[in-house]
């Protein structure tokens, strides 16, 4: 195919291999998308789905088709072309994925590159590699391949070409193809684009919006609107640190007059209070928020960026909204569990962050869009401040760049070390919890726990007093159990709204009707939910960092092994691969199944949580060398495993009996933390 122009050309995933060749030249990087984008994209995809919508796109791929030859060269989006080919081979997208393992069927090839090539091979002709064995080239398609194949199962989608999610993906999922002619010259193409640069984000043109809103009727309240958002929208490091970049010494609390405190020097006006372009608010902003960037504290800057967000500025606006529109709606005439009033509150998706806006706020017509746009900027600060003192963030520690831990800390005024654990009691019990909730939900949409905490939080201080440790703790133990309730009795959290309002959390409803062991979504395999093995950890971690007495009936391994040390000092970390204890494929060359069953090797007692890294180099072991492994390890990747591990017999090995018995006692661990949730026990404090 030749093409003498650059107009677009939408090609559907399911048609995008036919009678094309895509090569990826040597001038381009290698494969690098990590973790978190390719669950991005198959989640935008998701989602997409999930809401019916009749076409979704991908983006573009730009291409060109050198002389005297048939193949498209990729110009740009060799990534997500790359992770589209991943997706094929698991999900199979294509026309020609029915004849996968012929040798003349791949459709994505390297220049230069026969590692990936031979990755790309191995994958289509379904060959197992262990990572370990892969170099760093080959990692990187692997990782990503592992992730799909790990997001495929979480979604449970089987292989069958009559799959919806599939027949969706194939049919009404979307590239633009883009061809540049012959002739380009590809170094001046490449300059006009690094030229070019970004293209105005959607949070950006919101600003613009927001603050043309509250410019309407008060050029002060625009200064300080700007400042405020500005000082917001950096989520890493503290948004009080952000406020003294640019001259601004905050009250305790900021409350709807903070424009009256602004530093007169950082205002600037040119008299003229109609409304600019986007242009023109941006470009003030910027000259507004630096202007006394220079006379800030230089040392607490270089110290507090040293910590990381859980959740980047778009999607915290959407947390805020709906926050915000939860606190006006909460004065009208609401009622609890009504269907229509579930549809005034904003989804969690930030693709559609302009949409939610225009209907929930800047075009509204229930309330004054220049006095709506002032509260809500004043309440993204208040919702800022809570995060900043209340919701971990993840610190890196000075001893190398590959080191960091999460923390929960606040800033209070002390130039050498501007920030302190947020609670001087269980502030490590916080932070176990909390990041147990965020590696559970670790895409950066979707985060409802959060706005259940933030929510929380908010109710807390109507007269901004400080938040109880221990009744803090005792509302997050309550959320964790009313999530794995709602998980165990429908296989989802179906009704977050419920859970974010409280209401669940105040009634017994969806703990009284639990019963894990008879739940038919425990005993999936590799379908298993994800989250109460998230939720497990924690319980087996505080059990045995405290010695808790909530669940006194419950007899533990890990309390007497060797790597009950290693247990107390466990961290939460992303993970997303179940993995069977006792292998389904064995090593070539290796019979011990035995007696396991397909039901046996899927009980919940033989599952654990682990890294896509020790799945793809262990996943095939015996359960004897996957102890040796864990008990060699510095750091413990699971406690659930680490309990496995612990109750093997080291003579008669990992039998049915033993899979059964952790099961019960699994089962037994969560049942026993819902019925103290029940009593309402005071089981929070050491």
């Amino acid at each position: 195919m030749t093409s003498s122009t650059t107009r677009p050309e939408p090609i559907a995933l399911g048609t995008i291999a036919k009678n094309r060749i895509f090569k990826i030249p040597l001038y381009q990087r290698n494969y690098a998308w990590t973790e978190e984008e390719v669950r991005t994209l198959l989640d935008d995809l998701w989602d997409s789905y999930q809401a019916e919508r009749p076409h979704y796109y991908l983006g573009s791929i730009v291409v060109q088709q050198p002389r005297d030859s048939e193949s498209l060269e990729v110009v740009d989006g060799q990534q997500r072309l790359t992770t589209i080919r991943l997706m094929d081979l698991l999900f199979k997208l294509t026309d020609n994925s029915t004849d996968e393992k012929s040798n003349d069927s791949e459709w994505l090839q390297f220049e230069g590159r026969p590692e990936s090539d031979e990755m790309l091979t191995m994958l289509r002709k379904e060959k197992r590699a262990g990572e370990n064995n892969l170099s760093d080239e080959k990692k990187h398609i692997f990782r990503a391949w592992r992730v799909i194949a790990d997001w495929k199962s979480e979604h449970e989608i089987e292989d069958d070409q009559h799959n919806s999610f599939i027949g969706y993906a194939r049919d009404s999922v979307s590239l633009f193809l883009i061809h540049l002619p012959q002739n380009t010259d590809l170094n001046h193409y490449f300059e006009i684009m690094n030229n070019r640069g970004e293209q105005l984000e959607h949070h950006e043109i919101l600003k613009a919006k927001l603050l043309n809103a509250v410019r309407t009727n008060d050029s002060d309240k625009y200064h300080a609107a700007a400042l405020i958002w500005d000082a917001c929208a950096d989520m890493n490091g503290y948004v009080v640190e952000n406020l003294k970049k640019r001259g601004i010494t905050p009250p305790e609390y900021l409350d709807v007059n903070f424009h009256e405190k602004i530093n007169p020097d950082n205002k600037e006006t040119d008299g003229n209070d109609n409304a600019i372009s986007l242009k023109d608010i941006l470009e003030k902003t910027d000259k507004a928020g630096s202007a006394s960037f220079e006379t800030t504290i230089e040392d607490s800057t270089s110290y507090t960026s040293r910590f990381r967000s859980i959740v980047n500025f778009p999607n915290f606006l959407l947390i805020a909204l709906y926050l915000y529109v939860m606190e006006q709606y909460s004065q009208t005439s609401r009622k609890s569990g009504d269907s229509e009033s579930r549809k005034k509150y904003p989804a969690l998706d930030d693709k559609r962050l302009i949409e939610h806006f225009k209907t929930y706020l800047v075009d509204s017509k229930k309330l004054d869009n220049s006095e709506n746009a002032w509260g809500f900027v004043c309440a993204i600060l208040k919702y800022r401040q809570l995060f900043d003192t209340y919701v971990i963030k993840r610190e890196e520690l000075q001893e190398g760049p590959n080191d960091s831990r999460w923390s929960l800390k606040h800033w209070h005024n002390d130039s050498d070390n501007p920030t302190t654990n947020t609670f001087d009691k269980d502030n490590d019990k916080l932070v176990a919890i909390l990041s147990m909730l965020h590696v559970s939900h670790p895409s950066q949409s979707h985060k409802n726990w959060l706005v259940a905490v933030l929510r929380w939080l908010t109710l807390q201080q109507p007269d901004h007093q400080t938040i109880d440790a221990d009744d803090y703790i005792k509302h997050l133990e309550r959320l964790a159990a009313t999530i794995g309730a709602r998980i165990v009795n429908s296989g989802e959290v179906d009704i977050w709204e419920e859970i974010i309002e409280g209401h669940n959390l105040d009634s017994t409803k969806p703990l009284s009707q639990t019963n894990i062991g008879k739940s038919k979504h425990i005993d999936k395999g590799t379908r298993t939910p994800r989250y109460l093995f998230h939720w497990l950890d924690y319980l087996i971690w505080k059990r045995i960092k405290f010695d808790d007495s909530a669940h006194g009936t419950v007899e533990l391994a890990l309390s007497n092994s060797n790597l009950k040390t290693k247990a107390r000092e466990f961290r939460f970390t992303i993970r997303s691969s179940v993995e069977h204890f006792q292998p389904r494929n064995p090593d070539e060359g290796k019979v011990y199944r035995g007696g396991w069953s397909d039901e046996n090797i899927d009980c919940f007692g033989n599952l654990c949580l682990v890294h896509s890294s020790f799945n793809s180099s262990l996943s095939n072991k015996t359960p004897k060398e996957k102890a040796v492994y864990v008990e060699d390890q510095k750091k413990l990747v699971s406690l659930v495993l680490a309990e496995m591990v612990s109750r093997r017999d080291k003579t008669e090995g990992w039998t049915t009996e033993q899979a059964e018995i952790h099961r019960s006692k699994m089962v037994e661990l969560m049942q026993s933390e819902i019925e103290a949730q029940l009593r309402g026990n005071d089981h929070c404090s050491d």
